[in-house]
């Protein structure tokens, strides 16, 4: 089995926020649109790069499965985004068979934000990641700029 794995950094919204949104479709043939999930909310200090996600995809016995692709959907209005690979260490729960992977470092992509200097305020991203396995995953990101 495999596991796309996501930082600490996304993993409280990352269930939620697989579809930008969802349309449910009953045993009648009659469609329902549900809202779609709020967005994961960053925070940035302006004009200085900041690391919002890394996505990795690691196996039990903590090798890596492959990169995660990741591109930009919709790029911020008062800044920019760079994707690049690097290393860095998971983040699994202690209940989770991958738990002792945190302490190995793996491929991972990143991605960072750097607002345009002196902007204060917000903005947003809008991300889309396919893992080597073919998990899919739309996040909405709100950057909070101070």
């Amino acid at each position: 089995m495999r596991f796309f794995g996501l930082s600490r950094l996304l993993a409280p919204a990352a269930a939620s926020a697989i579809l930008a949104s969802c349309v449910v479709v009953d045993s009648h043939g009659s469609q329902t649109n549900l809202p779609p999930p709020a967005p994961m909310v960053r925070g940035a200090i302006s004009g200085k790069p900041q690391l919002f996600a890394e996505w990795y995809a690691v196996s039990p016995e903590c090798a890596s499965e492959g990169m995660v692709t990741v591109k930009v959907v919709k790029g911020p209005d008062h800044g920019s985004v760079k994707i690049e690979q690097g290393d860095g260490y998971p983040n699994y729960d202690k209940d989770n068979v991958r738990f002792a992977c945190n302490k190995v470092k793996v491929p991972v992509t990143k991605v960072i934000y750097t607002s345009e200097q002196s902007y204060l305020g917000s903005d947003t991203v809008t991300l889309e990641a396919v893992g080597p396995a073919g998990r899919f995953f739309h996040n909405d990101y709100m950057i909070n700029v101070r």
